[in-house]
């Protein structure tokens, strides 16, 4: 009896041992496959172990309720979640969409109104001292002191003295800029020479084949001689200098005798047969400058008159035009010097 109540407990005991360490077996699994999943996994749920009953054979394995992972993520959201989601998810785009609001423009300021400035003054009449306007041709006529003493004997000068500064200014076109005036001193004759385009001078000269210079006799005993002349254009420039010079008067182109050295009133004015863009009218010898000024006025005319094909003559074709091929003015420089190039 004893035996057999022994062999019971013993049995009893081997079987409560038995599921004991089942137990704590299957445990120790679950936990290290939960370590091994998402932190997210929820734990195993682990039955607690039923009481043996009195035969031993009562007892129930343990049961370990674990999802895996995957079906835990293939559970599907709430539809509060996934609602919530899609919005976040659209509302950008919403934002993105929805029309701006319009901004209605501003109406236009109306410019107020500006009082009209007067109108400036009128300018001054033009003086004949303004300076010219570009294409102008500038003509500076003078007259010696002693020539007007002549003048009753002889008859008005038709280019200098009273109604000169008219008649001159007929002869050429609008573009010209005219002053005639008598001079009685040296420093007069060079200042109405600077800056002209053209100059015109009634005065005589000395004769340079028995004098020891070549001057000009401006009146009361005032001259102006070749040496003065080149010291003058030297001072001011080739630029200042007229294009076109013309001297009435006895001698003012007259050569020196052969083999004399004497510096001539075109070489003073830097004009000789080579110079281009430059000449001199002038006389050899005796004559009666009122009469030659006639004629001078017959060549400017031609020479400032444009052809029929627009072309203007030289200076050398209007002096043969206007007195015929056996004239005796005397030419110095540029021949081909044209009305035309005192206006480039």
């Amino acid at each position: 009896m004893l035996k057999n109540s022994f062999r019971f407990l013993l049995v009893l005991l081997l079987v409560s041992v038995g599921g004991i360490i089942s137990q704590l077996l299957a445990t120790e699994g679950v936990e290290k496959k939960v370590i091994l999943q998402d932190k997210t996994v929820p734990a195993p749920v682990v039955s607690a172990p039923m009481n043996l009953g009195p035969s031993g054979c009562g007892c129930r394995s343990t049961q370990v309720a674990t999802k895996p992972a995957a079906e835990e993520a293939k559970k599907p959201e709430p539809p509060e979640a996934a609602e919530e989601k899609e919005t976040a998810a659209t509302e950008p785009d919403k934002e993105k969409k929805a029309p701006a609001a319009e901004v209605k423009k501003p109406a236009p300021e109306k410019p107020a109104k500006v009082k009209p400035k007067p109108a400036p003054p009128a300018p001054p009449a033009k003086d004949i001292s303004t300076p010219p306007a570009p294409g102008t041709v500038n003509i500076s006529g003078v007259r010696g002191y002693d020539v007007p003493a002549a003048a009753p004997l002889l008859g008005p000068a038709p280019l200098v003295g009273k109604g000169g500064q008219q008649n001159l200014s007929q002869v050429f076109d609008d573009k010209q800029n005219v002053q005639v005036q008598d001079i009685d001193s040296k420093g007069k004759l060079l200042d109405a020479m600077t800056g002209s385009d053209i100059f015109y001078a009634n005065m005589h000269a000395s004769d340079p084949q028995t004098g020891k210079d070549h001057r000009l006799l401006v009146g009361k005993g005032q001259m102006v001689s070749a040496q003065e002349l080149a010291a003058h254009r030297a001072e001011v420039g080739d630029s200042k200098m007229p294009k076109l010079i013309i001297l009435n008067g006895c001698d003012t182109a007259s050569p020196p005798a052969p083999g004399k050295p004497v510096m001539t009133i075109s070489q003073g004015l830097g004009i000789d047969q080579t110079t281009k863009g430059r000449a001199m009218l002038g006389y050899q010898g005796k004559v009666i400058g009122i009469q030659k000024e006639k004629e001078i006025q017959k060549i400017l005319q031609v020479w400032s008159r444009p052809g029929p094909q627009g072309n203007y003559p030289t200076l050398r074709q209007a002096v043969i035009k206007a007195l015929g091929p056996d004239h005796d003015v005397a030419i110095y420089g540029d021949h081909t010097l044209r009305y035309s190039d005192l206006k480039k």
